[in-house]
């Protein structure tokens, strides 16, 4: 598991969503947002908004937060337990936003984990 923030400094040069994971791409590596499953929790991707005019571009600020309380936007439903995995890349042309929601019965993990996946070599 790797700190999303170590992303800062790189050249952002996508970001893929798939049902249950993220893949964003770097000039310094490409990195999968996930959830390992241990038994009786669900955690899905939610929501990704990229801006576009991000790509190529330096990341300058790259966060993630995990929390309880759910984005204005939501107007679905959830579990009892629930936590939002909140990841922010922002560049100097915008913001771009991954939202992962985790739930469960309270006894498991509903939160996501950055992985590096391969490296990629600027030319």
């Amino acid at each position: 598991m790797i700190h999303f923030f170590s992303l800062k400094g790189s050249k952002l040069l996508a970001i893929e969503s798939r049902s249950d994971e993220c893949v964003v791409s770097t000039s310094g590596g490409v990195y999968g947002i996930t959830h390992l499953q241990e038994c009786c929790e669900c955690v899905r991707l939610e929501r990704s908004e990229l801006c576009e005019a991000s790509i190529g571009e330096e990341i300058l600020e790259a966060s993630e937060e995990f929390i309880e309380n759910d984005p204005k936007w939501f107007t679905g439903s959830h579990d009892e337990s629930y936590t939002w995995s909140i990841y922010t890349i922002r560049t100097a042309s915008g913001v771009s936003t991954i939202y992962f929601l985790g739930e469960s019965n309270g006894y498991y993990s509903e939160t996501t984990e950055v992985e590096k996946l391969e490296v990629v070599y600027e030319v």
